[in-house]
């Protein structure tokens, strides 16, 4: 039926609805091919998008992993996360996250983590990734015992481009 709409004869007069219906059929059709997201995320399929959903990829399968070399590796030196809270108590820097992994996943056993990424913003300096996250983690608790820990939580991460090493490195929110 569409494709007669627009195979009519141009000899036939159209009334003004049709013509209308015409342009916004037209329209649709050509907004609808215009921006595709790369799959299962809410991001415009870019080159540059893609390879910022592949670096975080390789992130989200290191934590999986729990490869403390390849996630301190991941991070700047810059590394600062603040941690949203007005004292600097909690605040942690590239030297206390790399003492801390360590720490944290030798009493880890197993991790699942999921991504839903929302959005990718090219800024001046770096480049801020918005997504949920699903994590579900397997942890000795106080007495010894492993323990299932669950979390949802929509969280940002930034990362800077390592010009002389070619790749992102992340600057904060992990």
């Amino acid at each position: 039926m569409l494709a007669r709409a627009f195979a009519m004869a141009p000899s036939m007069p159209l009334s003004r609805t049709a013509l209308l219906v015409r342009g916004v059929l037209l329209a649709a059709l050509a907004a609808g091919g215009c921006t595709r997201d790369i799959p299962n995320t809410t991001v415009p399929d870019t080159a540059a998008n893609r390879e910022v959903i592949e670096f975080m990829e390789s992130y989200r399968n290191a934590l999986e992993d729990r490869d403390v070399r390849a996630l301190t590796a991941m991070a700047s030196p810059r590394y600062l996360d603040m941690s949203g809270t007005p004292s600097g108590e909690d605040d942690v820097d590239y030297d206390t996250l790399a003492a801390t992994l360590p720490e944290l996943f030798a009493r880890v056993e197993d991790v699942r983590f999921e991504i839903r990424y929302r959005h990718v913003v090219f800024r001046e300096e770096d480049v801020l990734v918005e997504f949920r996250y699903t994590a579900s983690w397997l942890i000795a608790d106080h007495r010894g015992e492993n323990e299932w820990h669950h979390k949802v939580e929509d969280k940002r991460m930034v990362l800077e481009w390592d010009s002389e090493n070619g790749r992102y490195l992340i600057l904060s929110g992990m």
